[in-house]
């Protein structure tokens, strides 16, 4: 198993984390920067990616959301779900239908992506 953060480490904002094994690649968080000064290619980032993990609702670990592709699944925690549905649905309603495709997780809950 490889682990490779994108950003997140020495700056607040922005987080993104790539786990990967031989076969399967998962990120947890795909953030938007607070302050933009570590640039990334997320194309690249999210190439081969099999799922993304989110944290929680903040923009600093969702707000790039709208830019991971629909085929490739996004998890976040019910609240967090229920929480962020809201919110889109005040200030982003074209994205809402994205939202609402996020699956959830819950403590204690297996989700097996890949190998």
């Amino acid at each position: 198993m490889n682990i490779k953060i994108y950003r997140g480490q020495n700056q607040i904002g922005g987080c993104i984390t790539e786990i990967t094994t031989e076969t399967t690649k998962i990120l947890v968080d795909f953030g938007e920067e607070l302050i933009p000064q570590t640039p990334i290619d997320e194309e690249e980032v999210l190439r081969g990616c099999d799922a993304v993990f989110l944290t929680h609702y903040h923009s600093d670990h969702v707000g790039l959301h709208t830019h991971i592709p629909p085929d490739i699944p996004i998890y976040l925690g019910k609240v967090a779900k229920q929480i962020l549905t809201e919110l889109t649905a005040r200030t982003d309603k074209e994205n809402l239908h994205k939202v609402e495709c996020f699956r959830t997780y819950a403590a204690m809950q297996t989700i097996k992506v890949g190998e």
